[in-house]
C-alpha cells in the first residue's frame, strides 16, 4: 500500500519517541535493540487516527475503529509500520488479537495461502519492536518460555552477587532499571540461573512454584515479592523486589543493637512481622477454613538464615524502622496433605499437623531472633520425658512422631514442673501450651486447678519485682471441624483462662489463641497487652 499521512505520521512517531524516551532493551542475544511500550501504542492511535488510516486507500479498508481500538491496537501498529494495514481484516477474522502476541508461527488457517504466508512471515519479523516483555499485563508472567527475539525492556542492569564471574556462577544476582512505560516497579532484582544442569534447572522450578503459590496478596508483606519469571536462550530468571537494606545479616553487622525502649520496641515489631511471613509459606491456601479431609497445601523454607532475610527501609531516620522479608525459596518445598491430617510420618488424624504448624513456625523466628541461646523444651502431659533441643527442626521431628489420644490429660500436673522450673530458674520464659482443651469432660469444672499453677507464677514474677511479661502462658487450642462437645467445653474453659483469671489473681500473663490463628498474636499475646487486645 502507498504510504498515506497517517503511516507516515505513526512511523515517525514511533522513531521519535524511541530515541527521545531511551526505549532500548535486550533480547535473549543480548542485543540492545529498541522497543515500543503498549501503552504508548494505545495513548497514540486515537479513534481519529484509526479512522484516518482505514479510509485513506483509494478503496476504503473494511475494518471497524472500535474494534482495532479495543483488543487490536498493537497488531494494527506492526501491520501499519510494515505499509500494509489492509491487511487488518485478515487478523480480525482470524481473531489474532494483541493478547496472543507475539506470534510464534502462522496460524494454521493461513499456512496454505502463498500470500497470506508471506504477510505472517514479514510480520513476525516485525513484531518484535512493538512486543517488548511486560510484567503488568494481566495474568503474572510465571515460568514462561519466551523466544530469544523477545525484548525486555531493561535499561540498566547491576550485577550485585560478587562471587565470580557473571559465566562461572549457576545462579548471579542483578539490579535492574526497567523501563517506566512497561512496569510500575521501575527498580527491579532480576535472579538469573544459567546453569544447564539439572540440579540448577530444578532449583529454578521449585523456586517459581514456592513463589506463585502465594496466592495471598498479603504474603508478600513480609516475603520477597514475586513479580514473574521467564526462560530464553537457555538463561532462566526470576523477577523480584528490589530490597533497599541489604540482608540481616549486613544489618547486624553494620548496625548497633537498638539501646533505647522505643528503638528495642520498633525493632521487635518489626522482626516479629517474619512469623506473618512464615505462616503464609506454611499455609499455602486462599482460606484457613477447609473442611476436614480437604486437600491443602503446605510449604516450608527450608533455608532460613540472615543472607536469606533482606530488609526493606521504609524510614530513613530511623535504622530500626525497617520490614523484613524472607527470599530465596530454591530449596524450599510443597507437599499437599489433608486438612486435620497427616503431617509427614504423623501417626494420628488429629493432633500433629495442627502442632507441626504452629510449633515450627514459632520455633523458627524464636531461633531467628536469638530469643533463647541455650534450648528449647518440649513437655508432653503424658508422661513422656521432656525434650531438650537447640534445634526447631527436632522439635518438629518429636512431635511428628508422637501418637495423640483423645483421653482427657491433667494439665495442672502438666504444667506443675514447668511452672517449678521457671521459678528455680529465674529468668524470662514463654510457655506455649498446645492443647484441645479437653482436661476434665466429665464435670464443668471452669480452670481444672491450672490457675494455681499460673498463680504461682504470677507470685513468682512480684516477689522478684520483675514486669507484667517477664513470663507469659500461651494456650494454642486446636479443634476439629465441626467442633465436638469437648471442643466447646475446652474453648470455654481457656476463654475463662484468658479472660476471668486476671481477675482472680489482679494480673494477666495468659492468652489464648487457636492454632490457625494470627501466628504473631500467637506468639506475642501473652506478654504484650497491646497484642494480646488486638
Amino acid at each position: 500500500m502507498q504510504c498515506c499521512a497517517g503511516i507516515t505520521e505513526f512511523k515517525q512517531y514511533v522513531s521519535h519517541y524511541i530515541e527521545s524516551n531511551d526505549c532500548y532493551g535486550r533480547n535473549g542475544y543480548n542485543d540492545r535493540v529498541p522497543f515500543m511500550p503498549r501503552i504508548v501504542l494505545d495513548e497514540f492511535w486515537t479513534m481519529e487516527r484509526i479512522e484516518n488510516v482505514l479510509r485513506s486507500p483509494t478503496e476504503r479498508i473494511q475494518a471497524i475503529s472500535h474494534t482495532i481500538k479495543a483488543r487490536y491496537v498493537a497488531v494494527f501498529s506492526i501491520l501499519v509500520f510494515m505499509s500494509q494495514p489492509e491487511h487488518i481484516p485478515i487478523f480480525i477474522q482470524g481473531g489474532i488479537e494483541d493478547a496472543k502476541l507475539p506470534l510464534d508461527t502462522t496460524p494454521y488457517a493461513y499456512s496454505e495461502t502463498s500470500e497470506s504466508l508471506h504477510i505472517f512471515d514479514e510480520f513476525q519479523k516485525e513484531q518484535w519492536k512493538f512486543c517488548p516483555l511486560e510484567f503488568d499485563a494481566g495474568d503474572k508472567l510465571s515460568n514462561r518460555h519466551i523466544s530469544p527475539y523477545h525484548i525486555v525492556p531493561v535499561l540498566e542492569k547491576t550485577r550485585i552477587n560478587s562471587r565470580g564471574a557473571a559465566d562461572e556462577d549457576d545462579v548471579s544476582i542483578y539490579k535492574v532499571k526497567l523501563h517506566p512505560r512497561c512496569f510500575h516497579q521501575t527498580v527491579v532484582v532480576f535472579k538469573v540461573f544459567s546453569g544447564d544442569d539439572p540440579e540448577t534447572a530444578k532449583m529454578y522450578l521449585n523456586e517459581v512454584d514456592m513463589y506463585s503459590q502465594l496466592v495471598r496478596e498479603s504474603a508478600f508483606d513480609h516475603i520477597n515479592r514475586y513479580y514473574g519469571s521467564f526462560e530464553t536462550a537457555g538463561l532462566r530468571t526470576i523477577v523480584l523486589e528490589h530490597a533497599n537494606g541489604g540482608s540481616l545479616k549486613s544489618f547486624f553487622l553494620n548496625n548497633p543493637p537498638p539501646h533505647d525502649q522505643s528503638n528495642r520496641k520498633q525493632f521487635w515489631n518489626s522482626l516479629m512481622g517474619l512469623l506473618r511471613g512464615l505462616e503464609n509459606i506454611h499455609n499455602l491456601n486462599e482460606t484457613k477454613r477447609y473442611s476436614k479431609g480437604a486437600w491443602v497445601l503446605r510449604g516450608t523454607h527450608q533455608d532460613i538464615k540472615p543472607q536469606n532475610i533482606l530488609l526493606c527501609n521504609t524510614s530513613f531516620e530511623n535504622m530500626y524502622d525497617i520490614t523484613f522479608k524472607f527470599v530465596d525459596m530454591g530449596t524450599g518445598n510443597i507437599r499437599k496433605m489433608k486438612n486435620q491430617g497427616l503431617d509427614r510420618d504423623a501417626l494420628d488424624q488429629a493432633g500433629n499437623g495442627m502442632y507441626t504448624r504452629a510449633c515450627r513456625v514459632l520455633c523458627y523466628i524464636l531461633k531467628i531472633g536469638n530469643v533463647d541461646p541455650d534450648f528449647f523444651e518440649l513437655h508432653f502431659t503424658s508422661g513422656k520425658d521432656p525434650v531438650i533441643s537447640t534445634t526447631s527442626s527436632r522439635l518438629q521431628e518429636v512431635i511428628e512422631e508422637m501418637s495423640f489420644t483423645d483421653t482427657a490429660c491433667d494439665m495442672s500436673l502438666g504444667l506443675e514442673p514447668i511452672a517449678s522450673n521457671v521459678i528455680d530458674r529465674s529468668k524470662p520464659a514463654s510457655i506455649y501450651v498446645f492443647t484441645n482443651g479437653h482436661w476434665n469432660t466429665q464435670e464443668d469444672e471452669k480452670f481444672c486447678f491450672v490457675d494455681s499453677e499460673i498463680g504461682r507464677l504470677v507470685n513468682h514474677i512480684r516477689k522478684r519485682g520483675k514486669p507484667r511479661n517477664w513470663v507469659g502462658v500461651q494456650f494454642i487450642r486446636f479443634f476439629e471441624h465441626p467442633e465436638t462437645e469437648s471442643d466447646e467445653l475446652g474453648r470455654l474453659r481457656l476463654e475463662a483462662l484468658d479472660d476471668e483469671l486476671k481477675v482472680n489473681i489482679n494480673d494477666d500473663i495468659v492468652d489464648t489463641t487457636n492454632y490457625d490463628g494470627d501466628i504473631y498474636k500467637m506468639l506475642l499475646g501473652a506478654i504484650s497487652p497491646v497484642v494480646d487486645r488486638a
